[in-house]
């Protein structure tokens, strides 16, 4: 042994044959982190900032729909304003029509009823009640007609008292054929019993008869405009 050189501890001895580590080896076979060593600081991610976009929609949409719902509510409103308004509307014409239309039945009935009696005062006359049974056929007319049975009015007379002639008129049937407001045209069908001196015990004769009728503009009364005997 040199002198002044220090001696090395003699470690334990590899056994004869085992070759000695490589570097590398020892490297791998060493800790990642030797101790005492810090290890580096790891800087985490930051997390993503939320985006407001999201709430900020949802904020909008929000108010919208709260400015939308007076909106719609409005609109409601508004329909069912426009609904009622067509119901009373369709509600006022309904009943016009309807007022119309009984009005119109109640002037048929009217027209009717006074071409009956017309059309019965025509053949019902009396050598007796001649000059009343006449004058009830002229009040009972207008126009024309009336005009025509007053210039032969006396003629008329004549012949009932020369034959003693009286006739009675009962109505069978009578049926509208058309009518307004002021005017109708009615068929009647009646018989009449009539007696004169050569049929002292009567002969029923049928009659029947298509009346103009037409309402007085003053009085409102039906009268016959004129008369003609059909079929």
């Amino acid at each position: 042994m040199t002198s002044g050189t220090t001696p090395r501890p003699a470690g334990p001895r590899r056994p004869s044959g085992v070759a000695a580590p490589t570097r590398s080896k020892r490297a791998a076979a060493e800790p990642a982190v030797r101790p005492g060593r810090k290890l580096p600081t790891q800087r985490v991610p930051a997390a993503p900032a939320e985006d407001p976009s999201p709430a900020r929609f949802r904020l909008a949409r929000l108010r919208l729909t709260r400015l939308q719902l007076p909106v719609r509510w409005q609109l409601v409103n508004v329909v069912l304003g426009v609904l009622l308004v067509a119901a009373t509307v369709l509600a006022i014409v309904a009943v016009s029509r309807w007022q119309d239309q009984r009005q119109l039945e109640g002037v048929r009935q009217e027209a009717l009823a006074a071409a009956k009696q017309a059309a019965v005062n025509f053949v019902s006359i009396s050598d007796s009640t001649v000059d009343s049974d006449m004058q009830r056929i002229i009040d009972g007319a207008t126009g024309d007609f009336k005009d025509q049975y007053v210039s032969n009015r006396a003629t008329f007379k004549d012949q009932v008292v020369a034959n003693k002639a009286s006739s009675t008129g009962t109505v069978l049937r009578a049926a509208i054929l058309s009518n307004d407001s002021d005017s109708a045209v009615v068929l009647v069908a009646l018989d009449a019993t009539v007696k004169n001196t050569g049929t002292p015990d009567g002969r029923l004769s049928h009659y029947r008869m298509q009346l103009s009728m037409a309402r007085d503009a003053g009085t409102g009364k039906w009268l016959v405009a004129q008369l003609d005997f059909v079929g």
